[in-house]
């Protein structure tokens, strides 16, 4: 196939030129004609299995030949290992567990809950020195003297778990295909091939692979074929980028330090086979990714490349605000592809950015066939797992037990899955009607006269793993509970759980898990979760859905394959593509470059040489977002190069750029206008019903007139159309849980027993031992411990002139002119020795100050107006002195507002003044209830905003008639 040469043989296929395609071309055009059984004699080397399927396909289209042996380097020389003793699984969670080991044993190293994810980087940390050729002597001997104290530790980790993985022999993926293929080049140099041997797809990025490759060039019949080779790079740089720790960035450095190891020069790399189609764009695109020390070529070399609107006259540049506007514009670009006919991808690492185009490309029924498939996690039968680890390992609460019966994959079976819900849905309603309730035997038997139900509900209530097991016996039990509760009432089986893709997808990994467990150690329930769940999120399903067959989403690696009539090369942000390399835990930069370690260069310099092959398309889009969420963001280099050249080529580049730009702009605008046509309706104006007299209330609470002000909407939502809020499933022990209790102890205190601080103290510790949250409740008891003797001191002296005559008293006050009644109840009323009456109010929060009293709330004034008007039957008529706030929360404050003309006036009757003619106002038929009238802040958050159809009007205009 090769004739005879001394030097290695290398060849290179051209951007833009479809390796698989151009491969068979090559060999059939190499091979003798007229024999199809040469073809079998031939053995082929690819980088990616997809490459092997494309090279399957090329060749399956005819014409009939016997096909050569075609298989991923990975499992070069594997036939002549043993097989493997320990799966990847199995050795993460070994790590896992020596790493916990250690930080409990250290727990300055970190938080045993991160053991897994470090296990993950010490695994690609031992797997990198295994394909790199570094051994733990060298690792060893590294210097860390000048560097700080926590890298010495680390590297003790690293050797302790180094050492224990090579006193059990455990081989990483690294280390066998290493050993395998020493073991294959030792073979041949015993006994050469006498069939060709080919190459084909792999740059030599990983030290392995670079190995192999070295190996097969220097065989009498063997061939290493570069891809994406640029024959634009001027002959004299190539050694500069093949240079170790030099230009890694560059996408060609790999491809020149191959050469630089075959001690070859870019004459000796022969065009495989295919010519280079669109050179002027790959020249003005290989002249940008110039190293920057050398860029000052652009000035040298930039005239010499011709007209650039000829070399971009297919590039479109979308430069889009946010990323929703990117999304849809990458979806109508697909949209059009799809309808002409075209051969598309989407090439991006961003998965929200693709999983968006996807959601977007739904509306015209178009399902892209994505590559990466979607995160089992985020399918039914993954969340399905995620919410029943969490049940099995927090503490039991109404919500979660809730959620997973109303989970689609509960109780899943077709026959009992409507009973079921009827019986869910009743038992909710109960649940959120009375916030008592929970969610027990009693209730369930309360809501289903089935009892098998019941009796199976009943089962699920009692799911509370404790203790610590092993992973294999935490994942036994999740399986017994996830098969009971998708199975329901029937005797057997798992209802639909396992029944779909994903659901397979499931128990294989259930399965799995539970198999290699044991090499885990053992874990506490919280650490079983975050273990689970880790481990959880990493699989990934091919979606079953028929997908358009034009229409693909790719990797930046799938990229590599193909060479589709459309790529779309999306999020080329900073920090995106190219991406932000991993914080190594383990070495820093130093430290790395010192072992013989890989640099992040090397991976930017890898993504940059997929950037470079998919930017030779017959015609592509490249596109970005200005901005993330609220930050502003940063195009990717390579673009940045691109444009900066044209901006400086003199001939023709700005207006290039500007055309670039010009087509990327109409897909915007029609991206923009389709927006507009779905939300291009009337503008929903502020709601202000205005129901009739007969139907506006005639009953309020002092404490529900600061609603009325602020918020009227939420007066008519609640009075006139008697809605309530629902009640939460599991209440939390909030602001408003700690001021019943505070205003509980308080009263107890003052109203029986000694004044003094350390009953005051015993009171609260008794109050708080009933609250679930007992670090909330600890933090409340010393905030109260904080302030007790000063409160005793304060009431003390309060009891020196005036006497505690009522607490929590309730009254009520007719206005029989406006037909009205105002009730309320006062947390505590003293009487002074002359008689006045002293309203008091405890505020566990901030009290509202005298400019808020003045406007807003005005509960202790209607209070004091009541209370002088006898509406607290049980004191009788009598005048009001002042009222006072008293703040008990995390600090004491006394605030008192005498009932005086200045500096506001707080005069009851002028207070009921103000209140006839407010709620004068609201009986008559012509005033509206106005949503959120006068909050404090928009971002206020009101129980019925979602009623009032909140964010769908401007909270600036007026209100609806």
């Amino acid at each position: 196939m090769f004739e005879p040469q001394p030097q290695p043989r290398v060849f290179g296929i051209d951007l833009g030129v479809d390796i698989a395609e151009a491969f068979v071309e090559g060999v059939a055009a190499r091979l003798p004609e007229g024999d199809p059984l040469a073809w079998a004699n031939v053995t082929v080397w690819v980088n990616t299995r997809r490459l092997e399927r494309r090279i399957v396909d090329v060749l399956s289209s005819g014409p009939a030949r016997l096909h050569p042996t075609i298989k991923p380097i990975t499992e070069f020389g594997a036939h002549l290992l043993p097989p493997e003793g320990q799966t990847a699984l199995g050795r993460r969670l070994a790590l896992a567990a020596i790493i916990r080991a250690r930080m409990e044993a250290d727990p300055s190293f970190g938080p045993a809950s991160s053991a897994f994810a470090l296990a993950d980087s010490l695994s690609a940390l031992f797997e990198e020195m295994s394909v790199e050729g570094i051994d733990a002597e060298r690792l060893r001997a590294l210097d860390v003297g000048d560097h700080a104290d926590h890298w010495r530790r680390n590297l003790q980790m690293v050797d302790i778990a180094r050492v224990y993985f090579d006193a059990l022999d455990y081989s990483d993926a690294g280390a066998r295909q290493r050993q395998a293929a020493e073991a294959q080049i030792a073979a041949w140099e015993a006994n050469p091939p006498q069939g060709p041997v080919i190459v084909v797809g792999s740059t030599g990025s990983r030290g392995t692979t670079a190995m192999i490759m070295d190996a097969v060039a220097h065989l009498p019949n063997g061939a290493v074929i570069l891809p994406g080779f640029d024959r634009h790079v001027p002959p004299d740089l190539w050694p500069k980028l093949g240079a170790e720790h030099a230009f890694e960035d560059h996408p060609q450095h790999r491809l020149a330090a191959c050469l630089r190891r075959l001690e070859l020069s870019t004459d000796a790399v022969a065009n495989w086979a295919g010519a280079e189609p669109r050179q002027k764009r790959n020249a003005l695109i290989s002249l940008a990714l110039r190293p920057a020390p050398v860029t000052d070529a652009w000035l040298r070399d930039g005239p010499s490349l011709g007209d650039p609107i000829e070399a971009t006259r297919d590039v479109t540049l979308i430069e889009a605000a946010g990323p929703r506007e990117e999304a849809l514009a990458i979806a109508l670009e697909l949209r059009a592809a799809a309808e002409d006919r075209k051969f598309a991808a989407l090439i991006s690492p961003d998965r929200m950015l693709t999983r968006r185009v996807t959601a977007m490309l739904e509306r015209w029924g178009i399902t892209p066939d994505d590559s990466a498939g979607r995160p089992l996690a985020l399918l039914p039968p993954g969340q399905f797992l995620g919410s029943l680890v969490r049940l099995m390992t927090e503490p039991p609460g109404t919500a979660n037990l809730l959620a997973m019966l109303k989970h689609p994959l509960c109780h899943s079976s077709q026959d009992g899955r409507a009973a079921h819900m009827r019986i869910v849905r009743k038992l909710e309603a109960r649940l959120r009607k009375k916030v008592e309730n929970r969610l027990d035997a009693e209730l369930l038997g309360k809501c289903s006269e089935d009892k098998v139900w019941t009796g199976w509900a009943d089962a699920v209530l009692t799911l509370d793993v404790s203790g610590e097991h092993t992973i294999a016996e935490w994942v036994s039990v999740v399986r017994h509970w996830a098969e009971y509760l998708g199975r329901g009432t029937d005797a057997q089986g798992a209802g639909r759980l396992w029944e779909t893709e994903a659901g397979e997808a499931a128990l294989a990994f259930l399965t799995k898990l539970e198999a290699e467990g044991d090499a885990g150690g053992v874990l506490s329930p919280y650490d079983f979760q975050q273990t689970f769940l880790d481990l959880l999120s990493n699989e990934d399903v091919r979606d079953p859905t028929r997908a358009h067959p034009a229409i693909k989403i790719w990797g930046t690696l799938e990229a590599r394959v193909q060479c589709p009539d459309i790529a779309i090369l999306a999020g080329l942000n900073e920090g995106v593509w190219p991406s932000l390399s991993d914080a190594d835990p383990w070495l820093n930069r130093a430290l790395r470059r010192e072992g013989g370690f890989l640099l992040p260069e090397r991976r930017i310099g890898l993504q940059a040489h997929d950037f470079q092959q998919a930017a030779a398309a017959p015609r592509i889009v490249l596109s970005r977002a200005g901005r993330d969420g609220d930050a502003d963001t940063v195009p990717a280099r390579w673009l940045n190069r691109i444009t900066n050249l044209l901006s400086g080529l003199s001939v023709n580049g700005e207006a290039a750029l500007e055309a670039m730009r010009a087509r990327g702009k109409a897909r915007l605008a029609q991206a923009r206008a389709l927006d507009a046509e779905k939300i291009d309706a009337p503008k929903a104006k502020r709601p202000s019903p205005k129901p009739p007299k007969e139907a506006r209330p005639r009953r309020l609470a002092v404490t529900q007139i600061q609603t009325l002000k602020r918020d009227p909407y939420a007066i008519y939502a609640g009075k006139v159309l008697d809605l309530s809020p629902l009640n939460p499933l599991d209440p939390e022990t909030d602001a408003r849980v700690r001021g019943i209790i505070v205003h509980g102890v308080l009263r107890a205190f003052v109203e029986n027993g000694p004044i003094e601080a350390a009953r005051l103290v015993t009171l609260a510790e008794k109050a708080l031992r009933d609250v679930p949250e007992r670090e909330m409740a600890a933090l409340w008891l010393g905030t109260v411990r904080g302030w007790a003797g000063e409160f005793a001191a304060q009431e003390r002296a309060r009891q020196t002139t005036a006497t505690p005559a009522a607490f929590e008293i309730t009254g009520k006050m007719e206005f029989p002119d406006i037909g009205f009644t105002l009730k309320g109840t006062a947390d505590r009323i003293d009487r002074g020795e002359d008689g006045a009456l002293i309203i008091y109010d405890y505020k566990t929060g901030t009290p509202p100050s005298a400019k808020q009293m003045a406007i807003f709330d005005r509960q202790l004034l209607l209070e004091a107006m009541m209370a002088e008007e006898g509406a607290f039957k049980e004191l009788g008529p009598a005048d009001v002195s002042k009222v006072v706030y008293v703040q008990v929360g995390n600090a004491l404050k006394e605030t008192p507002h005498p009932l005086t003309e200045t500096p506001q006036d707080f005069r009851p009757a002028t207070v009921r003044a103000e209140f006839e003619a407010l709620i004068t106002a609201y009986l008559d038929p012509a005033t509206g209830f106005l949503s959120r009238a006068m909050l404090e802040s928009e971002r206020d958050e009101r129980d019925f905003d979602h009623l009032a159809r909140l964010g769908e009007w401007d909270e600036s205009e007026g209100s609806a008639s």
